[in-house]
């Protein structure tokens, strides 16, 4: 395609973006056809001499959450993405909701713990004092 592009007079202009895009596309099918996989688009950027791995990042994110999927971001600057399920299915999304209300009832019960330890010396305190 980028060859075809440099060639013709309109889209020589182009060429480079139309590259750029095709590789792009290519890693977020890569990445669409391997959910739960690991990928890391910022290595993909430099094997393929693709310009603006940061930008490329935020955009191909955009595209597979446009596309219905559940994705995230880790490694480096955020470069590893990976989709985890997508947002048709049911039994991944009782799975998130169930893991971040296990998360948030640890943080809560935490709180209430070190309130009561807090109202115990409370207490202490004033009894000592009267």
């Amino acid at each position: 395609m980028h060859l075809e592009a440099k060639n013709d007079i309109l889209l020589k202009p182009h060429a480079s973006e139309i590259r750029r895009q095709a590789l792009l596309y290519i890693f977020e099918v890569k990445a669409r056809l391997s959910t739960n996989l690991k990928h890391d688009l910022k290595a993909f950027c430099e094997e393929f001499n693709v310009p603006y791995p940061d930008i490329a990042i935020d955009e191909v994110k955009k595209n597979m959450k446009r596309g219905g999927l559940v994705v995230r971001n880790e490694g480096e600057g955020g470069s590893t993405l990976y989709a985890k399920g997508n947002l048709y299915n049911v039994k991944g999304k009782i799975h998130s909701a169930t893991t971040d209300l296990v998360r948030k009832s640890e943080t809560l019960n935490s709180r209430l713990m070190n309130h009561q330890g807090s109202l115990a010396k409370l207490k202490d305190l004033k009894t000592k004092t009267e």
